[in-house]
């Protein structure tokens, strides 16, 4: 069963979140600010398949955490989310890499599929 970074300032998105990655068959594990999310990644025992992060968050933002991610697990897939559109975002001059952005509220049910199919691409890529 894939394990699911779920990142995200808001204490009770990041909880839904993760209940809803949890009822679609994923494990998850969670914090509310990038340094700890990266913290996770780098220094936990647990394995982590992929990151699911707010966008715009105090200290470390959620493309920087993407471009940790990136740099130094590459293979991990990550998913970012924002309650701003991808316009709003840039407008706050919140560089967004080529990551897939979904706007909130979207459908916990791209969520799962977009996991699901990153997930299944990240795995041929390291087969």
């Amino acid at each position: 069963m894939p394990t699911i970074l779920v990142v995200d300032d808001d204490p009770s998105v990041c909880r839904a979140t993760a209940r809803t990655l949890r009822l679609a068959g994923y494990a998850t594990v969670t914090a509310t600010r990038g340094e700890d999310a990266w913290k996770l990644l780098e220094h936990s025992g647990e394995t982590i398949d992929a990151v699911v992060s707010d966008v715009v968050m105090p200290g470390l933002t959620g493309t920087q955490l993407a471009a940790l991610v990136r740099a130094r697990r590459p293979t991990i897939p990550v998913v970012l989310v924002s309650a701003y559109s991808f316009d709003e975002v840039r407008a706050r001059g919140v560089q967004v890499p080529s990551i897939p952005l979904l706007v909130k509220p979207y459908d916990p049910a791209h969520l799962i599929s977009l996991l699901g199919q990153l997930l299944d691409e990240s795995q041929s890529e390291a087969g």
